[in-house]
């Protein structure tokens, strides 16, 4: 029925998401920790060339070129997910494999730029922990080279890394709320409460509510804000922002402000605000 072929697809998304997610961090995080402490090496420029391509790529290419290597190298058309012969063939170990065998493709396209990017932003993080006091004390004092970069620096590196985890989870479950801004405190509330998320603020499984009246306010300022600078604005975010148990309010850890492109309005001609998610 529909419901079925739904919740197949659904799960083919979070299929090839997960992996996605998987082959990012799996990829960017050695290549990351490598080029920062070989700076220099030819590894490092390697990886430097990497990232500046990967994100200059576009993904249509980047496609069109493995399809055709595939094709190539191995005799294989890899175009979708399923061969023709198992596209609507019920489930048994073969589909898997065929499955298994197109998954490559959609998961390098797709995850080249995020690893590309998040190997420019480890190594940048990591070099500059490396040169902190704290650093050059310990490698004076003579700790083990590899015991001193994984025990304090690649951690603190990890951090942004980790922190924008929730937004990637919520980007690939699709856990969002749109209204056009500016809208009020009531509305906001309204929002969140659409959210599959919103019981984790609430208070689920016995952890204290988080600060919902704070967040709403947040919202609701961010979408005055938006709506009077549209004709300046490309994008504004707040990410990640941790919310604080009922009372004691919520803290934006990082925020991204984007002026609109010269020469491209930042919205259409006669248009009375953004949208807001």
């Amino acid at each position: 029925g529909p419901m079925g072929l739904v919740g197949e697809r659904i799960a083919l998304t979070a299929l090839i998401s997960g992996s996605t997610l998987i082959f990012t961090f799996v990829m960017a995080i050695p290549i990351g920790i490598y080029s920062a402490t070989h700076q220099y090496s030819f590894g490092d420029y390697s990886a430097t060339v990497f990232g500046f391509v990967g994100m200059a790529t576009p993904n249509f290419i980047l496609a069109l070129v493995l399809l055709y290597l595939a094709y190539v190298w191995f005799g294989e058309s890899l175009l979708g997910l399923f061969s023709r012969k198992y596209a609507d063939a019920p489930w048994s170990l073969a589909k898997v494999w065929d499955l298994l065998k197109h998954l490559p493709v959609p998961i390098i396209v797709i995850g080249t730029a995020g690893t590309a990017g998040l190997i420019r932003t480890l190594r940048a993080t990591l070099l500059d922990e490396l040169g902190r006091q704290y650093v050059i004390t310990a490698r004076a004092k003579g700790l083990a080279e590899r015991r001193l970069t994984f025990k304090y620096p690649v951690r603190v590196a990890l951090n942004p890394i980790v922190s924008g985890l929730g937004g990637v989870f919520v980007e690939i479950l699709a856990d969002v709320s749109f209204r056009p801004a500016p809208f009020d405190v009531a509305e906001a509330h309204r929002m969140l409460r659409e959210l599959r998320g919103y019981p984790l603020l609430a208070g689920a499984r016995g952890r204290p509510p988080g600060d919902v009246d704070a967040l709403a306010d947040a919202l609701a300022a961010l979408s005055r804000f938006a709506a009077a600078h549209a004709g300046h604005l490309d994008s504004a975010e707040l990410n990640p922002v941790v919310v604080r148990p009922a009372g004691q309010g919520v803290v934006a850890l990082d925020a991204l402000i984007a002026p609109a492109t010269a020469g491209r309005p930042s919205r259409p001609p006669g248009s009375t605000g953004g949208s807001m998610r």
